[in-house]
């Protein structure tokens, strides 16, 4: 088994009752050689106590403001050593104890992005998500952030753009792709996520950084048709469930719930 160092980071502000699931989980992968950074945004909530329970354990971590979750992640990447980074925040964790190392059975030479699936919770059941082609980079990130590893001069040489609030990782991996990077696509699960995500909270902003920075990288006709439709439904979606009584909201609600639970586990 390759030994290649391994740097997994993990960002936080104010979620103390799941930041020790995720540093938990990342403690106990069974990889040999892990490097693991916490960075914290100052939070208030009792988030930094948990972490110094652990700090003996971490091989760096601090707890100072930032300007976002972005320019957290960017702090750790000044910190990492690693080879390869993996981002997991706060809420969320690895599929299982073995996934990094069955990642690095795939860390060939020229592979410069690997990333596969990853299974989405909701209250009281989940879904896989499939990661999709690389091809389809232009309707936006075809995977989860945090279900991909990529080499860390990557991240150095494009890091983070704290102009976008929620959409960098998604700039971030169009450089990446516009660079003639390889791209590996795994068949597994290497991620489980929270669905209340800060993109999932705010899909219109998202998907309107997403329109900018695909016309950026691609030059395809489809763009702005495609983003249109998408901030059109979402905001319509929105709408209709605020106006909605309250029982049809909470039925249609379940009716989504149900779906999920069918097509997931």
């Amino acid at each position: 088994m390759k030994t290649d160092l391994i740097t997994v980071i993990t960002v936080v502000r104010n979620d103390k009752d799941r930041i020790a699931r995720t540093i938990g989980n990342v403690l106990n992968q069974t990889y040999p050689n892990i490097e693991y950074i916490v960075i914290d945004g100052a939070s208030t909530d009792g988030t930094k106590e948990v972490i110094e329970r652990y700090s003996d354990r971490l091989d760096h971590w601090l707890s100072e403001p930032d300007r976002g979750i972005y320019d957290a992640m960017n702090k750790g990447v000044d910190r990492a050593t690693g080879k390869w980074i993996s981002f997991m925040n706060a809420g969320d964790t690895f599929s299982d104890d073995h996934v990094l190392e069955n990642i690095s059975r795939e860390l060939r030479p020229g592979a410069d992005l690997i990333y596969g699936d990853h299974r989405v919770r909701y209250a009281g059941f989940s879904r896989i998500q499939r990661a999709k082609s690389i091809s389809q980079l232009w309707k936006g990130i075809p995977f989860n952030h945090q279900s991909s590893l990529v080499r860390t001069e990557l991240i150095r040489a494009y890091k983070f753009d704290l102009r976008y609030k929620l959409a960098a990782d998604y700039d971030f991996v169009c450089h990446v792709f516009s660079s003639k990077k390889e791209f590996i696509k795994l068949e597994m699960i290497v991620a489980d996520i929270s669905s209340a995500g800060a993109s999932d909270s705010d899909r219109v902003t998202t998907f309107r950084e997403y329109r900018e920075i695909a016309k950026r990288h691609f030059n395809d006709e489809r763009i702005d048709l495609y983003y249109r439709y998408l901030i059109g439904f979402n905001r319509l979606k929105k709408i209709l469930m605020n106006i909605l009584p309250d029982q049809l909201a909470e039925k249609l609600k379940k009716a989504k719930y149900s779906v999920g639970k069918q097509e997931g586990k």
